[in-house]
């Protein structure tokens, strides 16, 4: 499975629908069996989306998002896994683990979508 992650000075970014750079990684059998980092040149939201889905990704962990570019990437079939920060590889090795979302690497402040209509799951986020 692809799994990608906004980044920032190699933590994950405090918001994907600004951040310059994405790490991708394979994840097989519960082990990254590569990664990389591509500097993302779309600045328009949904083209952002189309980025992720041309890139076969399947996960999406993020720190922040907007409620419209996570609709966009939903909307793609990706799963959004928002709140998230931390050390890059710490996140993606919890990942594997099946440790995200936890509570060491949800960020300060974070509960979740604020509006009901997020909340009754309208979305799957």
């Amino acid at each position: 499975m692809k799994v990608a992650i906004p980044i920032w000075e190699w933590r994950v970014s405090p918001v994907f629908d600004t951040a310059k750079q994405i790490s991708i990684a394979d994840i097989e059998k519960g082990e990254i069996a590569s990664q990389f980092v591509i500097h993302l040149q779309e600045k328009f939201l949904p083209r952002r989306a189309g980025f992720l889905l041309r890139w076969r990704i399947e996960i999406l962990i993020c720190g922040g998002i907007s409620a419209y570019l996570a609709r966009q990437v939903a909307a793609q079939g990706i799963r959004v896994v928002p709140g998230i920060k931390g050390n890059v590889d710490e996140v993606l090795k919890a990942f594997c683990r099946g440790n995200i979302p936890s509570s060491q690497y949800v960020m300060p402040g974070w509960r979740g979508w604020r509006r009901k209509r997020y909340q009754r799951g309208r979305y799957n986020f």
